[in-house]
């Protein structure tokens, strides 16, 4: 029988609270928070391994749902309130983004507010003739007769006004039945966020941003890639590749069983052959084999190492034509970024300066320093905080909305 959530048993908390859910490609990840001062305090975490869901796409409604259920529950069972509204954070390759320059004609008229908000309009007409859902879309600049970098284009005089926007779509099937196991769980989303957007906002300082930084969350199943320059993204995909891939090779280089391939990345992984490895010996259990074997610690980093070459370089490949607009910064996060050597490995494949990213700003209850599995939850409690200004959501479509994100995205921007 699956789980069931239950309605009656939690308490209300008089703060307001964030409740958020990372719906992530090996486990589902719920946290309800509020703000402090310049930090974001946990109320209730919980976490499930995922089931129903493989290769970004839902296989079966009813594990999916009752996964979630219990992330949820734990976390409400923590902090005692009740989650009805949540921010949802999604990846892989259902999630696709695009940047996208859209101009109107002013004829010389001195653009107003209505010219801006034709921009936003015709934007949403050209996206709903490729077959997938906008979750959001972020302004990057105006253009005014050629004129490029202008931030508010209002008051000024112009015939053409154009805008550059960062497009995040979602497939419109996936969405669907994403939206339709929320439901079942009770859940109304508030919004949709890129996990691979989320997790660069959780994990990055303004300086990087500005000064250009490629963000890579290392997840299990799939590696998603953030291109900032300037303080706003320039490119973001999705790579088919993670941490379970390195967990695959072990298990069938060495014939062990995945969970013992899981341990034994865990407890002894490294992409770093060093002095003695040779003759460092380990002991596993061969696959449906009661009788163990041993192996060199050299054999099991041979093979990470192997695997983690190809994901450097599948990056490389993807990003090498934006290395010198985002500059020869690197950050890496999530759970696979915790593998030993992975950062001497980056630095070493993309000749740039690589730091590990952790949760900006994060205190809990159980987790005093989360570590970078938590970086897209950081990155979705901020965009919360922030009232989604980097962010506008297409189904608002009304005029003082889309001036007021305008106004917004102007302040944070200047």
């Amino acid at each position: 029988m699956l789980f069931k959530r239950s309605n009656t048993s939690a308490q209300t908390y008089h703060i307001p609270t964030m409740n958020i859910l990372d719906l992530g490609s090996t486990k589902f990840m719920c946290a309800q928070g509020y703000k402090s001062s310049n930090s974001f305090r946990l109320l209730g975490f919980g976490y499930h391994a995922s089931s129903g869901i493989s290769g970004g796409r839902i296989t079966d409604i009813s594990l999916c749902e009752d996964s979630i259920l219990r992330a949820v529950e734990t976390s409400e069972n923590q902090s005692g309130e009740l989650i009805k509204d949540i921010t949802v954070g999604l990846g892989g390759p259902h999630i696709q983004n695009k940047l996208i320059k859209i101009s109107v004609h002013v004829g010389g008229d001195m653009v107003e507010d209505h010219h801006v908000e034709m921009l936003f309009q015709e934007l949403l007409r050209f996206s709903e003739r490729q077959d997938k859902d906008v979750l959001y879309f972020i302004p990057q600049s105006y253009t005014l007769d050629g004129a490029m970098g202008v931030l508010d284009p209002r008051g000024m005089i112009a015939t053409e006004l154009s805008g550059a926007f960062f497009v995040t779509f979602g497939q419109k099937i996936f969405m669907e039945n994403v939206m339709n196991v929320l439901d079942r769980c009770h859940l109304k989303t508030q919004q949709f966020i890129s996990s691979g957007y989320a997790s660069a906002i959780g994990t990055l300082f303004k300086d990087e941003t500005t000064l250009g930084v490629t963000h890579i969350d290392l997840g299990g199943r799939h590696t998603d890639i953030t291109i900032f320059r300037e303080g706003g993204v320039v490119q973001a995909f999705s790579l088919p590749v993670g941490g379970d891939h390195i967990t695959q090779d072990i298990a069938r280089g060495l014939g062990v069983s995945l969970a013992d391939a899981e341990r034994l990345k865990t407890l002894y992984g490294s992409t770093i052959v060093e002095r003695g490895d040779e003759q460092k010996v380990l002991q596993v259990h061969e696959l449906n084999i009661s009788s163990g074997k041993q192996i060199t610690q050299k054999l099991l980093t041979t093979i990470i190492r192997s695997r983690v070459e190809e994901i450097l370089e599948m990056i490389t490949q993807q990003i090498k034509i934006n290395i010198l607009s985002a500059g020869q910064r690197y950050v890496f996060t999530g759970g696979t970024s915790m593998l030993h050597g992975i950062k001497e490995k980056a630095e070493l494949t993309f000749r740039g300066s690589v730091r590990l990213g952790l949760p900006i700003n994060i205190l809990g209850p159980d987790i005093n320093s989360p570590g970078p599995e938590f970086s897209v939850c950081a990155g979705l409690l901020a965009l919360i905080d922030k009232g989604n200004q980097e962010i506008v959501k297409p189904k608002n479509t009304s005029k003082n909305f889309f001036l007021d994100r305008l106004k917004s995205w102007i302040y944070d921007t200047i």
